[in-house]
């Protein structure tokens, strides 16, 4: 049984995607809405983040 990385590399794009469409508006939203998508860039940083400690946990 091989390990199956797409959990992986689907957070990790998600992450990326939701770094990139936010990085030029950020500044145009206003505070209460740049503190909701900044929350939602670190969710997505959490998925990923518990995406690799799992497949670094299975690799050992």
């Amino acid at each position: 049984m091989g390990l199956d990385f797409t959990p992986l590399i689907q957070s990790i794009s998600a992450l990326r995607r939701s770094i990139a469409e936010t990085i030029p508006l950020l500044s145009s939203l206003s505070p209460a809405m740049a503190e909701t998508v900044k929350a939602g860039i670190i969710q997505h940083f959490e998925v990923a983040y518990e995406q690799c400690w799992k497949a670094m946990k299975f690799c050992r």
